[in-house]
């Protein structure tokens, strides 16, 4: 089954400002660049059952007539191509659709020859449908969708609380200080197993922000606790602890 997402961008080799991901340099010849996709990946949160991704794949500045091969993570190089570019050529993309590796969630992007910086914003992914034959109601389908709904909770979390990019599940965000959010969702999406990470996006004074959860009593979220919801707090800090606002990513998975 495809999931169509806001696009989000998974990777960008380019340094600088435009740079998204762990590396900063084109790909050489011969070069194979490896990223895992599940999970809190650049400004992409894909979820830990997606079997694959559809992304838009573009090729910076190549040096030399090339090509770039995407595919699995835990299989062999096929011999093909999913994007030809020529030397000085502009920016040029193409729609790839690729599986996962099935044990990471990763893929790989093989470049032939000369230097290349590659970029790639997922637009959706795709998780297993397991169906029948059989004929339901419509309160039946409204019933499993609502269920369905409440399996995993993720977002990007801007400043002073609001949900940007895609989002999913049943949850509400309050600010009630500097550097402090809390979660609030449904029980039954159990907060263990929560990813909380910094975005590329909230920096102070050239170091990166952190983003830590944590329980306990005498958090300023835990009025907002009742019976049927449960509250994640959130805390932002600088690189030199201090509280600041910034953006975050939050990930539950369904228990």
């Amino acid at each position: 089954m495809f999931v169509a997402i806001t696009p989000c961008r998974l990777f960008d080799t380019r340094p600088g400002d435009d740079n998204v991901g762990p590396r900063t340099s084109p790909l050489a010849p011969n070069d194979t660049f490896t990223t895992p996709v599940r999970g809190n990946v650049g400004n992409c949160i894909v979820p830990a059952d997606a079997t694959g991704v559809v992304m838009n794949v573009t090729a910076v500045a190549p040096s030399a007539g090339t090509y770039l091969t995407v595919f699995p993570g835990d299989v062999t190089r096929p011999l093909a191509s999913n994007l030809n570019v020529a030397p000085g050529a502009p920016p040029t993309p193409n729609q790839v659709t690729v599986l996962l590796g099935a044990a990471l969630g990763d893929i790989k992007i093989y470049n032939l020859t000369g230097t290349v910086h590659v970029l790639a914003d997922v637009v959706g992914y795709y998780v297993d449908h397991n169906h029948d034959d059989a004929y339901y109601t419509k309160a039946q389908v409204d019933a499993a969708m609502a269920a369905a709904a409440g399996k995993d909770v993720w977002a990007q979390i801007s400043t002073a609380g609001a949900a940007v990019f895609g989002s999913s599940g049943t949850f509400t965000v309050t600010h009630p200080a500097v550097g402090t959010y809390c979660i609030r969702v449904p029980v039954p999406a159990a907060l263990s197993g929560a990813i909380v990470s910094a975005s590329t996006e909230g920096y102070s004074s050239g170091v990166p922000n952190s983003a830590t959860s944590g329980y306990g009593w005498g958090s300023a979220c835990n009025p907002l606790s009742t019976a049927g919801f449960a509250v994640l707090p959130v805390y932002v800090r600088t690189g030199a602890g201090v509280p600041v606002d910034g953006a975050f990513h939050f990930y539950i998975p369904a228990p």
